[in-house]
């Protein structure tokens, strides 16, 4: 071990000295005591000092020099440049403020690190230009570290600085540099033993220095008893069994303290090394791996490196305020964080229950709702110029979207005789040129044919950031899904549901997908699960009651064409097809409400009337944003975008739902021929099915692949486990009037007490347990290999950090205009005439399985069955209103004092008049 006293050249500090008092935790600020302390440990001995520029203690730091009579050469002072510092010209500044302030004289500092890679936790509340200037990019800190690092060489060339180097940067930011750094300071303790960034540091013969080496003066660790019986024994304190443990592996301490007792404990903690078999004991006492002090570091991103790689003992799960604590996919958040204080998080903050403004009493004066809780826009709507396009022409009805629902009730509202107008956002779509395609909205030849939604999840004071997708062209989303055809219960009269599934059936080829006789696994898994209580059925996919087995696929269209619902729709119009007209590319403005009643649509500078109303297919996003555009919506969300208020519908927007899953998989020694079918479950509980109700909570897919090439191959099944009924609710969020800006979405599974994501985790441990102990692959003996492992699973901590980690969505958003609170019972938006909804926007989560096309489609129908009834009634009212006006005008004319009106009841209503 090397002596602790410092090496000098010169008469001036040279090299990192072993141990060096803290200037960090509660002497920030208060110049007094910082020179006391100063002082102090300058009188003892002590000559190194650790401090950073936002500590502010440069002052106090000089005074206690200047008491202390020691000179400024035989003093190590280390240190460090915040975020808000960083960039080039703004690191020279601050090294040389620091300078200026400590020293009297001209010397050089003897050591100067960058403080963190970047700005990661809610205490920091300004950002440097370096970072400002990338806008929406603003958590790409590598051009403010690259910057800072050049400015650091350039001071240490220059002879300002000895010694140049990194604080809390991770190993993916240490790599980012072009040399190596002649220190690295991070958090080393047994509770947190980076043996990583040790080991890096001693390959390349980087320093490392240990902060929150004692755990700081919260930290029980002083008196654990174990330790304390340890240090017992050699003679010494518990505080410096921890620094000696500390300095045996190379690594320099820099401990707080405020007395001149524990200075002088520290000071003399590594007079005599410690033996083997001791500093082993120390470093298996931190079973429980935990950060002493946040942010964690691993949230500050390097482009183009996963944050999986960043490395560290365990997951940060101690960074967070639950134990939904994953790296994967995560990242410090946007400068919204500003808007709450320390102690506030985006839920509640954000959280619909507390309405369209959230909790207001979160932000600041200068900040409001959709700076504070909307995931930033990076890509507007395209919105094509419909140019001199005429809508002269006679319309009984608009049907807004040519997906599932859309395409549905324009081709029923047309078989029954009416004139429609079906307006479609996007242009043909994937499903005329593909049929079946994989949704990836970054393909240059598929971007147009999605609407993409950016998400954000709340995980304690780190942001998960996601996507929300649905399809733009013709058919929509079901261009591209994965053609499972799922009868679902729908919140409507059973026999009206049956009807409407029949109509839909009517256009379409299904199929089993496993018409021949069960792969022998799938048996054996079947047995398991009627062990379980889930018992098998020949296709799972039709009524409500828990199922095994396999589903329908939709194979293809009766009347042939592209595999999409507009195709299949359109397909079977016959000589009905002159009744619907297509205009693509027509991104709808807003609804035309006039006296309560719909009477149309505007199109950019395009207006389009109908006769007998509206129908709203956009989906459960588009849908909610026309409404609020339209001034149907809650009063506070119209009074912030401006918007006139025409109907007050409170709910419009809200009880925004999707189905969240989680992945696993399972290897198999069992043999694969490549030909293999999926298995599908519908049930609520394993381990208690008979409390169901009759509503689908859960389902479970099974995807067969095989694993390796014949004749060796095993299969391998990918596994999801999708929620079907959960808690969770967001909300859709219009940012401004114009069509162009995309809506915001809050959706967050871990909101509150992260129920959904616990009825997920232990929904998955469930499914574990009967494939453990229910289900006996036929074939060769072996276990199944589970992804992730069984044991790590049942794990509280690993359970919610694989859940963090891997639970996505499952792209299904509804419920965002539900029957009930916007909708009536004929999906006709309350409040207004001649306006229905026909899309998942109109479905609670219940009413949709883990595959809602059907049940969308069926909801198309039954829209269209709604709208022609109502028009029939009124029909017949106003014909019986004209009969009788009409024989009041004959009789007062002396002629018959009835008649029968065989003409248009609209014509003889209007001469009768």
């Amino acid at each position: 071990m090397k002596a602790a006293a410092l090496s000098l050249a010169s008469g001036v500090a040279a090299e990192q000295p072993w141990t060096a008092l803290g200037l960090a935790g509660n002497l920030n600020g208060n110049v007094p005591l910082v020179a006391e302390a100063v002082e102090s440990w300058l009188s003892l001995g002590g000559r190194a000092f650790d401090t950073a520029l936002m500590y502010y203690n440069d002052e106090g730091l000089r005074q206690g020099i200047q008491q202390s009579g020691v000179r400024e050469s035989e003093v190590f002072v280390t240190t460090k440049i915040p975020p808000e510092r960083m960039g080039f010209q703004e690191a020279l500044l601050a090294l040389n403020e620091t300078r200026r302030n400590v020293f009297r004289s001209n010397r050089p500092l003897d050591c100067v690190l960058i403080h963190w890679p970047g700005r990661a936790w809610p205490k920091r509340t300004t950002d440097p230009p370096c970072v400002v200037a990338r806008g929406s990019l603003a958590g790409d800190w590598s051009r403010c570290r690259q910057e800072t690092w050049a400015a650091l060489r350039e001071a240490k060339a220059a002879g300002l600085v000895r010694q140049i180097g990194v604080s809390n940067y991770e190993v993916p930011h240490l790599e980012e540099l072009p040399d190596v750094p002649d220190v690295l300071q991070m958090e080393f303790h047994p509770w947190w033993n980076r043996v990583d960034l040790l080991q890096w540091c001693l390959k390349r013969k980087v320093q490392p220095v240990a902060y929150s080496s004692l755990g700081g003066a919260s930290s029980d660790w002083l008196d654990v008893p174990s330790l304390v019986q340890l240090a017992s024994g050699q003679g010494c304190t518990v505080a410096q069994l921890l620094l000696n443990w500390a300095v045996s592996q190379g690594v320099s301490v820099i401990p707080s303290a405020r007395s001149r007792k524990h200075m002088a404990e520290n000071l003399r903690c590594c007079e005599r090394p410690l033996p083997a078999e001791v500093l082993d004991f120390v470093s298996q006492v931190g079973s429980l791996q935990q950060r002493t002090i946040e942010p964690d570091p691993r949230f500050v991103f390097v482009p183009g490196v996963p944050v999986a790689s960043f490395g560290g003992p365990v997951p940060p799960s101690h960074a967070h305020l639950n134990l939904f604590g994953g790296i994967e996919q995560f990242h410090a958040g946007s400068l919204r964080k500003q808007c709450w204080g320390t102690w506030k998080k985006p839920y509640p903050c954000c959280s619909p229950e507390f309405g369209p403004e959230g909790l207001s009493s979160c932000w600041d004066s200068d900040m409001d709702f959709a700076e504070c809780c909307l995931p930033a826009a990076y890509l507007k709507i395209e919105v094509p110029d419909m140019g001199l396009f005429s809508a002269d022409e006679d319309l009984d009805f608009l049907v807004v979207g040519a997906g599932s629902a859309g395409s549905i009730a324009a081709s029923r509202l047309a078989r029954k005789g009416f004139k429609v107008l079906l307006l479609e956002s996007g242009g043909e779509g994937l499903a005329s040129s593909r049929g079946q395609s994989h949704p990836n909205p970054s393909a240059a030849d598929q971007l147009q044919s999605w609407f993409v939604h950016t998400v954000e999840w709340s995980l304690g004071e780190v942001l998960r950031t996601t996507q929300l997708l649905h399809g733009r062209g013709l058919g929509g989303s079901s261009a591209v899904n994965g053609r499972i055809y799922t009868r679902t219960a729908l919140p409507f009269e059973g026999q009206l549901v049956a009807e409407a599934y029949a109509d839909v059936e009517a256009d379409l080829r299904l199929s089993l997908e496993a018409e021949a006789e069960l792969s022998a696994w799938q048996k054996d898994l079947a047995r398991g699960l009627a062990a379980a209580n889930v018992p098998f059925c020949e296709n799972a996919s039709m009524g409500t009651r828990p199922a095994v087995g396999p589903v329908q696929r939709i194979t293809g269209c009766r009347h042939g064409g592209p595999l999409s619902a507009y195709h299949c729709a359109m397909g079977a119009m016959g000589l009905q097809a002159g009744n619907v007209k297509l205009l693509q590319h027509a991104h709808v403005d807003r609804l035309l409400v006039a006296g309560g009643t719909a009477l149309g649509v505007e199109v950019g500078k395009v207006t389009f009337r109908s006769r007998f109303g509206v129908v709203l297919s956009a989906g459960a996003v588009q849908t909610p944003s026309i409404l609020v555009r339209s001034g149907i919506g809650n009063r506070a969300d119209l009074q912030r975008l401006g918007i006139g208020l025409k109907v007050e519908s409170p709910h419009v927007g809200f009880n925004l739902q999707d189905h969240p899953y989680l992945p696993f998989r399972i290897s198999t020694r069992v043999s694969c021929d490549h030909t293999e079918k999926g298995l599908y479950a519908f049930y609520s509980n394993v381990s208690n099915i008979a409390q169901s109700r009759k509503q689908r909570m859960f389902e479970l897919q099974l995807i067969p692949h095989c694993r390796g090439e014949l004749p060796t191959s095993k299969l391998e099944l990918k596994g999801y486990l999708i929620l079907l009924k959960g808690k969770t609710s967001g909300r859709v969020v219009v940012r401004s009037g114009d069509p162009r800006d995309p809506p915001g979405i809050l959706q967050d599974p871990f909101a509150g007490e992260g129920a959904d994501a616990w009825q997920l985790l232990e929904g998955l441990r469930d499914v574990y347990r009967l494939l453990k102990f229910y289900w006996r692959p036929a074939g060769p003996s072996g276990p199944l290999l589970l992804e992730p492992a069984f044991d790590s699973l049942m794990e509280n901590g690993f359970g919610g950090q694989y859940c963090a980690q891997h639970l996505g969505l499952w792209q299904h958003p509804m419920g965002s205009a539900r029957i009930g609170p916007v909708l009536d019972a004929n999906l006709r938006v309350r409040g207004v005439k001649n306006l229905y909804v026909a899309d998942a926007s109109a479905l609670p989560d219940w009413a949709l399985a883990g595959h809602p096309d059907a049940g969308i489609r069926a909801v198309g129908s039954l829209a269209a069955r709604f709208a022609a009834e109502e028009v029939s009634s009124s029909r017949r009212g106003t014909e019986k209103m004209c009969t009788m006006r009409f024989a009041r005008f004959m009789h007062g004319i002396g002629s018959a004092s009835s008649c029968v009106v065989s003409v248009d009841p609209t014509f003889c209503c209007y001469h009768s008049d």
